[in-house]
């Protein structure tokens, strides 16, 4: 099983835990501080149940990241800049 998880650059930057459902129910996937898009976390036996003679075991449940459009390019979404009141400084 494959899903694409679409998360805001905030959260890839600064982590967050996500919801996502699987065949097996809920699941939360962690996102680690510092995600980068087309990272996979993998959710060890929440696929597939095999066919005989393995019918016992489940595959794996991949999620694939994506930062979203809105945020892209950008560690400092918009709505973000007008919360804090200031631009970060450029380097």
């Amino acid at each position: 099983m494959h899903t694409d998880l679409t998360i805001s650059a905030l959260q890839a930057n600064q982590g967050a835990k996500v919801e996502i459902n699987t065949i097996r129910g809920k699941r939360t996937v962690n996102i680690q501080a510092g995600a980068w898009e087309g990272k996979v976390y993998e959710l060890v036996g929440c696929g597939i149940q095999h066919q005989y003679p393995q019918q016992h075991l489940r595959g794996d449940h991949m999620v694939h990241v994506k930062i979203s459009d809105r945020a892209k390019g950008s560690l400092w979404p918009k709505t973000f800049k007008n919360a804090v009141g200031a631009k970060p400084s450029s380097i």
